[in-house]
């Protein structure tokens, strides 16, 4: 993915807001990097449908990424 969807700062900031809570770097860098790894996943999926208005599309996306494992 060339742009990171969420950088730590970014996290750091949103889980302050919302939970009052400091998150230490390292946890900063493990939640950058699942959400990071979420938004590369599904951004290429994104791209062929909505799963929310064409369920037929994400069942056929599960079944070929069900193959792939």
């Amino acid at each position: 993915m060339a742009d990171p969807f969420m950088n730590r700062q970014s996290i750091k900031d949103l889980v302050l807001r919302w939970h009052e809570v400091d998150l230490e770097e390292g946890a900063a860098d493990r939640l950058v990097a699942l959400v990071n790894l979420h938004a590369e996943t599904f951004n290429e999926y994104a791209k062929q449908s909505f799963f929310d208005t064409e369920p037929s599309n994400f069942d056929r996306m599960l079944a070929e990424e069900s193959r792939n494992d």
